[in-house]
C-alpha cells in the first residue's frame, strides 16, 4: 500500500479536481513537458520478445502509399516523427518491433492495420518502443491518430515509454484491444472530441496522469481493461461507456467531471478515491468499490443515478454532500459495508422516527473503515425526525444534518472521528436522556443544540414524611416550565424535562433554573433555590416546622408591683410548649432566691423555697435563650421587678376600738365571775 500513500500525498499538491484539458484540432499536439514530473524508468520491464540483433530496418520517410512492414525486417528504426499519409494503410505484422528515436512520433492521417496475435506468445506481439536500451517515459512521443484517420486497429500491441501513448483527434474511432500501454507520461490513451474509439480488454499501467483521458464529447467505449497505477485511472470529461473495468492502485480510479457517462460493472481497489463525480450527472450502477484509502465514491455538485453498487473496506465508503443530495433520491440497492445506503442517507423526512438500529459502519460483519463521509445517519432537509434506542458508533460523525430538525432520546453515541452530531444550515436538535456528550457537538451558524435534563421534586414534612399537592414552580429566567406542578402521594413530581446545556456556533452555555415549592402551614430552607441541571436531578424540600420564635403572653405579677405577698409564686404564660430545661436555665431571680419549677400546658411556675422577704425589691428575668420545641428562641426576653409586702401594723383608732372590745368582754367574764363566787358564796354559808 506504500504505493498507494505516496499517490495520496501527491494528490494533495496536484490534484483534487483537475481541470480539463482540451485537445481539440486547433490543438494537434498536446504540450506536457512543463511538467516537471518523471515516470520511474522500468528496468525489468518487458513487453515480449527479445531485441534483436539485426540492424534491421532505418525509417525516416512518410508512408504515402500502402505498406507492409513484416517480421523479416523487423526491428524497424524510426528515426524521426513520420505520417502515414491520408489513404495510405500502414500494415505490421505480428511480431514485428519499431525503435522510435527520442522524440519521434507516428502520425496516422491514414490507416494505420496493426494485428498481432496470441496473447501467450510474447513474439507474436506487435511492439512500439524507445530505441534506447534502458528507456523510461517520453522517450519518443507516441501514436497520434489524425482527424483524417480511418479504420485504424491497434490488436495485440505494446505501446511503452511515450509521451502520451495513443492519441485520438477528433472524430477518429479506433479500435484498441488486448494491446499493453505502460509507461505514458501523460496518458495511454487520449480520446478527443467526438472520437469514439473502442478500447477493450487492454492492460494500461504507469501512466503519470491519466490511463484514458476522455475529453468533451468523446463517446469512447472502455470495456473490460485493467488499468493501474496511474495518477487517474480514467478522466472522462464526455459521455463514456464505461464497462466491466478493473482499475486499481490509482489516486483516483475514476473521475467524471461535466457528463453523462455510464459507469457500469467496474472493480475500482486500491486506490485513493475510487470513483470521483465531479459536477455531472452519470449513471453509477453495479460497481464495486473497495479498499481505497480514501473515498470510495465521491460526489460534488452532481445529479448521479446511482444505484447497486458495492463499497466495501474504504477509508470512506461514500460522500455525497449537500449539494449532492438529489443523488440520495436516485439512488437504490447500494451497499456500504454491507448496510444499505438507504439506512444511512435520508432526504425529505417528516414526522418520522428512526428506532432500535445499530450503524457501526459494519464492524459487526467483518468490514473495516467509515461508511460514509456525512455520519452514520445522515439527514437532509428533514422535520422532525426523531431518533430513538439507536447505538451509533465508528464513522465520521454519528449524525450529519443540514436543513433538518431532529429528536434524540436514549441513544449511544461513540467512536466518531469529528463529531457525535453535526449540524449545518439552519438545522437543530434536541437531545434527552443523556444521549449525546455535549462536548462532542459541531454546529455551524444558524444552527443550535439543546440537550435536556430531567428534574424531580421531593416534599416532605419534618418528619420525613411525604406531603401530597405540594405546589412546585420551575423557572429559567422567565420562563416557567410550569406553573401547575404538585406532588403525588409519595410527595414526588413527575420527572420534568428542563433544558441543560444549548450548544450554538459560539459554544456551551449551562442553564440554572429556579425550583419555588408552597404548601399551607409550611416553610422550607432555601426556598426558592437555583439548581444547575445534570443529566437527572432531585431536588428535595423537607419542612422546618415551627419557625416561629415564641412570646411571653402574659405573668401573674406585674412589673413595678409594690405590695407582692411574700407567699407569692412566679408564673410565666408562654405562647406555645416551650423547651423546659432552656427556660429554667434562662430564668433568674435576684437576692439568691431559689425555689422549684413546675409546669402546666404552656405555663411555667416558679414556687420560692421560702416566703419573700418583707419589702424586699426584686427582680426577675428570663432571657432569649429560651426555645421552644423546635428551637426557636424567644422573641423577646422577660425582665419583671417587684417589691414584697411589709409585716402588718395596727392604726391608733383601731387600736382603741379593738381595746374597748376586749375590755367589754373582760367586764363581761368579770361580772360572770363575780356572779358564780356570790351563788357559791350563798350556798356555803346556808349550809
Amino acid at each position: 500500500m506504500n504505493h498507494v500513500r505516496v499517490l495520496a500525498i501527491l494528490l494533495v499538491i496536484f490534484m483534487i479536481a483537475p481541470l480539463p484539458f482540451s485537445y481539440g484540432p486547433a490543438d494537434d499536439t498536446l504540450d506536457v513537458h512543463d511538467l516537471d514530473i518523471q515516470v520511474p524508468v522500468a528496468q525489468d520491464f518487458d513487453p515480449g520478445g527479445t531485441r534483436a540483433i539485426d540492424p534491421g530496418t532505418i525509417i525516416t520517410d512518410d508512408i504515402l502509399s500502402s505498406t507492409t512492414w513484416d517480421i523479416g525486417r523487423s526491428p524497424y528504426k524510426v528515426q524521426n516523427t513520420i505520417t502515414i499519409g491520408i489513404g495510405a494503410v500502414l500494415t505490421i505484422e505480428p511480431g514485428v518491433v519499431m525503435l522510435f528515436s527520442l522524440g519521434a512520433k507516428l502520425n496516422v492521417a491514414g490507416t494505420l492495420d496493426a494485428h498481432g496475435r496470441d496473447p501467450l506468445d510474447p513474439q507474436s506481439r506487435i511492439q512500439f518502443k524507445p530505441a534506447t536500451p534502458n528507456p523510461a517515459s517520453r522517450d519518443w512521443d507516441g501514436i497520434d491518430i489524425l482527424s483524417t484517420s480511418k479504420n485504424t486497429v491497434l490488436d495485440y500491441v505494446d505501446v511503452t515509454f511515450a509521451t502520451e501513448g495513443i492519441k485520438c483527434s477528433n472524430g477518429t474511432s479506433p479500435v484498441i484491444s488486448n494491446s499493453t500501454i505502460a509507461y505514458s507520461h501523460f496518458f495511454a490513451v487520449y480520446c478527443g472530441a467526438n472520437s469514439t474509439p473502442m478500447i477493450n480488454n487492454c492492460h494500461i499501467n504507469n501512466s503519470l496522469y491519466a490511463g484514458i483521458i476522455c475529453d468533451n464529447l468523446s463517446m469512447p467505449t472502455i470495456l473490460n481493461n485493467r488499468i493501474n497505477t496511474c495518477w487517474h485511472g480514467i478522466i472522462a470529461y464526455s459521455d463514456a461507456l464505461i464497462l466491466n473495468n478493473n482499475i486499481e492502485v490509482c489516486a483516483v480510479g475514476m473521475l467524471l467531471w461535466n457528463s453523462s457517462t455510464i459507469i457500469r460493472d467496474n472493480t475500482v481497489s486500491h486506490c485513493y478515491d475510487g470513483l470521483f463525480v465531479f459536477y455531472c450527472s452519470p449513471l453509477v450502477e453495479g460497481n464495486l468499490i473497495r479498499s481505497c484509502d480514501g473515498n470510495g465514491t465521491r460526489f460534488i455538485g452532481s445529479n448521479s443515478t446511482f444505484r447497486n453498487n458495492r463499497m466495501e473496506f474504504n477509508d470512506v465508503g461514500v460522500d455525497i454532500p449537500y449539494d449532492s443530495k438529489n443523488v440520495i433520491m436516485n439512488m437504490s440497492g447500494n451497499s456500504i459495508n454491507g448496510i444499505p445506503a438507504g439506512d444511512l442517507y435520508h432526504i425529505g423526512l417528516k414526522d418520522t422516527t428512526i428506532k432500535d438500529v445499530n450503524l457501526n459502519s459494519g464492524l459487526d460483519n467483518g468490514f473495516y473503515g467509515f461508511a460514509t463521509n456525512q455520519g452514520s445517519i445522515t439527514l437532509y432537509d428533514c422535520k422532525n425526525v426523531t431518533i430513538d434506542n439507536c447505538t451509533i458508533s465508528f464513522n465520521m460523525n454519528g449524525i450529519y444534518a443540514v436543513n433538518s430538525s431532529f429528536n434524540i432520546y436514549n441513544s449511544a453515541f461513540s467512536n466518531s472521528r469529528h463529531g457525535d452530531v453535526n449540524l449545518f444550515e439552519t438545522s437543530n436538535a434536541r437531545s434527552y436522556n443523556n444521549s449525546v456528550n455535549e462536548s462532542r457537538i459541531i454546529v455551524g451558524e444558524s444552527c443550535y443544540f439543546v440537550s435536556y435534563g430531567s428534574i424531580r421534586v421531593q416534599v416532605q414534612n419534618f418528619t420525613e414524611h411525604p406531603v401530597q399537592n405540594a405546589t412546585v414552580e420551575i423557572r429559567e429566567l422567565s420562563t416557567i416550565y410550569s406553573n401547575n406542578i404538585s406532588t403525588g402521594a409519595s410527595g414526588f413530581t413527575d420527572f420534568i424535562l428542563v433544558q441543560k446545556i444549548r450548544v450554538t456556533s459560539v459554544g456551551l452555555f449551562y442553564y440554572t433554573l429556579e425550583v419555588e415549592v408552597w404548601n399551607p402551614g409550611m416553610a422550607f430552607n432555601n426556598n426558592p433555590r437555583s439548581v444547575e441541571i445534570a443529566d437527572e436531578v432531585l431536588v428535595t424540600f423537607t419542612d422546618l416546622g415551627d419557625i416561629t420564635p415564641p412570646v411571653i403572653t402574659s405573668t401573674n405579677l406585674i412589673h413595678g408591683q409594690l405590695d407582692v405577698n411574700l407567699n407569692s409564686t412566679i408564673i410565666i404564660y408562654f405562647s406555645e410548649a416551650m423547651n423546659k430545661t432552656s427556660v429554667e436555665e434562662s430564668f433568674i431571680i435576684s437576692n439568691n432566691v431559689t425555689g422549684v419549677f413546675s409546669w402546666s400546658d404552656n405555663n411555667m411556675t416558679f414556687t420560692p423555697s421560702s416566703s419573700f422577704t418583707n419589702l424586699t425589691y426584686y427582680v426577675v428575668t428570663l432571657s432569649d435563650d429560651a426555645t421552644d420545641l423546635w428551637g426557636n428562641h424567644l422573641k423577646d426576653g422577660l425582665v419583671l421587678s417587684f417589691t414584697s409586702e411589709p409585716i402588718r401594723t395596727v392604726p391608733i383608732s383601731e387600736s382603741i376600738e379593738e381595746a374597748s372590745g376586749y375590755l367589754g368582754v373582760l367586764i363581761v367574764i368579770a361580772i360572770i365571775a363575780t356572779v358564780i363566787m356570790v351563788l357559791i358564796g350563798k350556798r356555803y354559808l346556808d349550809k
